[in-house]
């Protein structure tokens, strides 16, 4: 069987994902990817933010150390 698409992405994570859905309505699009779509380095970077409160004790050697 033989596919026929006007794009084809390679990558699944969030950006090429992202240009799926921008290109989704005006051609056919495929994405290819290696491994399964929810296992891609977007998905697995989620929760790599930190972030520390302030508070009146807070002070910046604190605050870095809080966040690694």
């Amino acid at each position: 069987m033989i596919h026929k698409h006007d794009v084809i992405i390679v990558g699944a994570g969030l950006a090429g994902l992202r240009a799926a859905v921008e290109l989704a309505g005006t051609a056919d699009v495929a994405v290819l990817t290696k491994v399964y779509p929810t296992r891609s380095h977007s998905g697995a970077a989620q929760g790599g933010v930190a972030a520390s409160s302030a508070t009146p004790r807070t002070t910046p050697s604190i605050s870095i150390s809080s966040t690694r």
